[in-house]
């Protein structure tokens, strides 16, 4: 019967003709969970289930819709075309709030962060859902009106809905500040509705004429900024998720709306990225993590590129900050996995950009601060000659160079050489 439900709201036409052949439809359909047949019965299993659905954690205004749907299923047999409807509809889960309800929230929040406070714990109470339920679902709800709101300005009368849709537009962003910050529900959101709220800003970023939608524009940048730089947010997930797959440059001929939405997406990226380099760089404590995300992962790959913030000289004092902290072998380790991506990310032929010598001098330092196993020697050396070549200097030998060397020669069965 499910798997009819299914078809049914998938692929009407093939439920169809799966209803024109009975042998087809019974195999599929008989499910007869229950013996209950007579009306007797039907009352015992009636009470069945309602005891089950009472010890469960479901709501109580979505029991009587689950108990029909549990006596469908347990009948069994072959039901009609109509019936399969029916119990689709059973299945329908009825939304968390409406966009009726989020507008009394909304004008709630005109109240501060208390009054919108209140309101949710009331509407929570009510509708016997949890906290984070009724959040997220008018998160939800302030971002569809936000977009109804905008679609009904730019449709309207210049002057008169303008008017009226900047206001609104305003005041649904506040809303979504104080719901974020003032009542914390963005330590429970994360990427998802993060990259939701850019989304939703970003489709109507181009709308800067009249003037008059500018207060918008700059109340949407600076929630989506405040989001993006959000303490509870981790910003090495979000910069999995949002990412851009490609440069946000400038393009030829870009109008003025366009290059509105560009510096909004640009900012909030590199906003992103800030957090994430750092955060990153943070992290060399822990062994192998640059291995874990140079091409493996997508904020990895964002933050090693070409012109990443990481290799630049405006972020070097962070850099060089997580570096010369405590000696470890995770810090060592990361530090060579780092001198390797980034030989590997400027040695192209023709490659304009040379990283400065400064910054292969640190990683070099770091990297070769603690003594590697004996058979990583030779990829170490390769690696050592690659960088000097890239930055045009010579790298100084560490104190273990001579030793390490020495065994290495010795396990191949060549003689000592001198460098």
């Amino acid at each position: 019967m499910l798997a009819l439900v299914v078809i049914h709201s998938a692929a009407p036409g093939l439920l169809l003709k799966l209803l024109e052949s009975p042998d087809l439809l019974q195999k599929i359909t008989l499910l007869a969970l229950s013996s209950h047949k007579n009306e007797k019965d039907q009352d015992a299993a009636k009470k069945v289930i309602r005891s089950l659905l009472a010890d469960s954690a479901i709501r109580k205004q979505d029991r009587p819709r689950l108990e029909a749907l549990l006596l469908h299923v347990g009948e069994g047999g072959v039901w009609p075309a109509e019936t399969v409807a029916n119990t689709g509809a059973l299945l329908h889960t009825s939304p968390v709030m409406t966009g009726r309800e989020a507008h009394e929230g909304l004008v709630a929040a005109e109240g501060g962060s208390g009054a919108l406070d209140g309101w949710l714990e009331r509407f929570a109470a009510k509708e016997d859902r949890s906290k984070s339920e009724v959040r997220r679902a008018f998160f939800d709800q302030l971002l569809a009106s936000h977009s109804r709101t905008m679609e009904a300005g730019i449709w309207s009368h210049p002057d008169d809905g303008v008017q009226r849709a900047i206001p609104m537009v305003v005041k649904i962003v506040k809303a979504i500040e104080i719901l974020l910050f003032d009542l914390e529900a963005a330590s429970e959101f994360g990427p998802e509705e993060l990259e939701r709220l850019r989304a939703s800003f970003s489709q109507w970023a181009h709308f800067i004429h009249p003037p008059d939608y500018l207060p918008a524009r700059r109340a949407e940048t600076k929630a989506l900024l405040r989001f993006a730089d959000a303490p509870e947010l981790d910003p090495l997930a979000a910069l999995d998720r949002l990412a851009p797959l490609h440069p946000i440059d400038e393009k030829e001929g870009e109008n003025e709306g366009e290059a509105a939405r560009r510096r909004l997406n640009l900012a909030f990226i590199e906003a992103l990225e800030r957090r994430a380099a750092t955060a990153f760089v943070n992290g060399f404590d822990k062994q192998d993590l640059v291995a874990t995300f140079d091409g493996q992962r997508r904020a990895g790959e964002y933050l090693l590129r070409g012109d990443g913030l990481i290799w630049r000289l405006g972020f070097r004092s962070l850099l060089r900050e997580a570096l010369d902290r405590d000696k470890s072998i995770a810090r060592s380790d990361n530090a060579m996995q780092l001198l390797s991506a980034l030989v590997n990310r400027f040695s192209r032929p023709n490659d304009p950009v040379v990283p400065d010598a400064e910054l292969v001098q640190l990683l070099w330092n770091v990297a070769s601060s603690v003594a590697p196993n004996m058979r990583m020697f030779e990829s170490i050396e390769r690696l050592r000659g690659a960088a000097e070549r890239l930055a045009g200097l010579n790298l100084a030998d560490p104190t273990w160079w001579k030793a390490k060397r020495e065994q290495y020669l010795a396990a191949k069965g060549e003689g000592a050489a001198s460098r």
